[in-house]
This record gives structure tokens, C-alpha cells and sequence, in this order.
């Protein structure tokens, strides 16, 4: 149904990869020595799969599949709230980075290396990751770029980076950063009022 709105593959492959159906088969082509060695891809489909008969769509299908020889088997699952009213978020992207750098500037230069959406009551979860270090961000992703565009757009995110050793649960409150003000001090012109 709507695959380019909701195919999330993680982590990402740094290209669109071809998709095409043929009849009750979907095709995703690439070439393969893209592939990163001794790493799980998950392709997280959403509700882009519809069951032909009954048009009832297949929710939060996944394909995965490993470049080495194991499937990574660590979760992070959580859930999102609104900071101002404690409710569930609904379609806010989880955004992992894993070789954290520069912890305070990645969602605004970088997008992030594993993807997810929360459902329908703010849920998120993630499989299928490696034993790593991770800072999570979540974001209200306005314009689906999977960045954060400053104010415009809100945001959660961990104080702390997340080591993944087994599998966690966390939670994130959404917000909206205020607007920088801007004040004018003074102003001049050297043109003004002088002969």
C-alpha cells in the first residue's frame, strides 16, 4: 500500500534499493556488496502489506537477515509521552546512533543508523540489534528527513548513552524547544540625520 511511507530498514543502507511487485510477491533489489560484513538488516514493513483476499493490512511485518553467521538478538523496547500532558505519541521516529561522536549535534547532522515508528498507543521497539553503545532520540519528524529541524519539530532523547547488554526498556517525554529570542539592541546608520 503506502511502502515508501513506511519500509524502515536498519540499519540504514545508505541508498533506496529497488522495489517492485509481482503479483503476490514484493521484490527489494540491491546489489549486495553494499551490505556492511557480520551484520542484521531488518526491514520493518509497517502496515505497507495488505492481505490480497481481504485487504486487511498485515501489521509491523518484518524481514530480517544476517551478513555474518548470527542474527543479532538484543531489544530495546519503550515508549514515548507527550512532556506536556503525559499521553502516548503516535508515528514518532526512534532514531538510534551507534559510534556515538558528537552526542549534542547527531540528530541535527546525521541520520540515524537504526529506525523505528511507535504504534498507535506510543509503543516502540527495536530487535534484532547488536551489543553496542547507543544514544536514542525520538522525533516528531515533520518533514521526514529523519533529522531534527530545531523548533519546528520536538524531540526526546536519553540524558545518558544506552550500553545494550540485554535487553531494555525506556521511556522518552516528547517537547518542544522554545524559540531562541532575539532582541534588537541598537540601531544605527551612518546616513541618518547627518548632513
Amino acid at each position: 500500500a503506502d511502502l515508501p511511507n513506511q519500509l524502515i530498514i536498519s540499519p540504514k543502507l545508505g541508498f533506496d534499493p529497488d522495489i517492485s511487485a509481482d503479483g503476490k510477491k514484493l521484490i527489494i533489489s540491491f546489489n549486495k556488496k553494499t551490505l556492511l560484513p557480520n551484520t542484521t538488516y531488518r526491514f520493518y514493513f509497517g502496515k505497507a502489506i495488505i492481505d490480497m483476499t481481504e485487504s486487511n493490512a498485515i501489521e509491523n511485518f518484518e524481514y530480517v537477515f544476517s551478513t555474518g553467521n548470527n542474527i543479532d538478538s538484543l531489544r530495546i523496547k519503550g515508549i514515548v509521552l507527550n512532556a506536556f500532558n503525559n499521553k502516548p505519541e503516535k508515528d514518532i521516529i526512534i532514531a538510534l546512533y551507534n559510534k556515538v561522536e558528537d552526542v549534542d549535534s547527531l540528530p541535527y547532522k546525521k541520520t540515524p543508523n537504526y529506525i523505528t515508528r511507535t504504534s498507535e498507543s506510543g509503543e516502540f521497539k527495536f530487535g534484532n540489534l547488536p551489543h553496542a553503545i547507543y544514544k536514542v532520540y525520538a522525533l516528531a519528524d515533520k518533514n521526514k528527513n529523519y533529522m531534527y529541524d530545531g523548533d519546528i519539530e520536538r524531540i526526546a532523547f536519553n540524558d545518558s548513552l544506552l550500553e545494550l547488554n540485554s535487553d531494555t526498556s525506556i521511556k522518552l517525554s516528547l517537547f518542544k524547544e522554545e524559540a531562541p529570542k532575539v532582541f534588537i539592541k541598537k540601531i544605527s546608520s551612518p546616513y541618518y540625520g547627518f548632513s
